[in-house]
């Protein structure tokens, strides 16, 4: 486990960014016991979980309903020490991150399933694994 006092939690539209979190999600949620139920083809399981973390983050941020969160460290948290000249962190890179879906004053809409859905579409979710992508949509409906 890495400790760091000098973490940081930022917001971020950079698509750079992202496949770097989403790097870590599919790192992290590849063997997790409820994605492995949802996508039960392990040969497939990683290009799928990878297509459909971009369809999610299309729908949310590409939408403007959602925001990604990057937690980044020192790359070196020996060296990153604040310079005299810049008064900033020499280096620091992305460790994780989180998908927030923006408050609403409106109930979830058939609208909002819709932008989600055509996003799965783009990304292929149904051509990777058509059972898998039958079963995402039975248990998220």
């Amino acid at each position: 486990m890495f400790h760091s006092s000098k973490a940081e939690v930022k917001r971020t539209t950079s698509p750079g960014d992202w496949h770097i979190v989403r790097e870590c999600f599919v790192r992290s949620f590849c063997d997790y016991p409820a994605y492995k139920r949802l996508i039960q083809d392990d040969s497939k399981r990683e290009t799928f979980l990878r297509a459909y973390l971009n369809a999610n983050y299309d729908a949310l941020v590409g939408n403007d309903r959602g925001i990604l969160l990057v937690v980044k460290v020192p790359s070196d948290d020996t060296v990153a020490e604040k310079t005299e000249k810049d008064n900033h962190t020499n280096s620091m890179k992305i460790v994780g991150g989180c998908l927030i879906l923006r408050p609403s004053l409106a109930l979830w809409s058939e609208k909002e399933d819709e932008v989600f859905y055509k996003s799965y579409e783009k990304h292929k979710l149904a051509k990777i694994s058509p059972k898998d992508f039958q079963r995402l949509l039975r248990l998220f409906p």
